[in-house]
């Protein structure tokens, strides 16, 4: 069993009848498309997928920092720079 974590829903024949009118009802907002009863994708506005991408690498960074040798870190003057 699929469960649908988007806020809207349409399905599939719908999409093909007229994806601009479901693009433009999503309102910006994750929308879980079906088949049959079943989930088979999800329509992902622009906005969301940024911020996203945005947590993806922010994890990213936190575990490389997390694999660093911080006994290795050297303390500098700004002005050496």
């Amino acid at each position: 069993m699929n469960i649908n974590h988007a806020p809207l829903y349409s399905n599939i024949s719908d999409l093909r009848k007229s994806p601009s009118r479901i693009i433009e009802n999503s309102k910006d907002e994750l929308t879980a498309i079906f088949n049959h009863g079943d989930l088979v994708s999800y329509l992902v506005p622009p906005k969301v997928l940024n911020e996203l991408l945005e947590m993806k690498a922010d994890k990213e960074s936190l575990s490389r920092i997390k694999k660093m040798k911080l006994s290795e870190a050297v303390d500098i003057d700004i002005d050496d720079l």
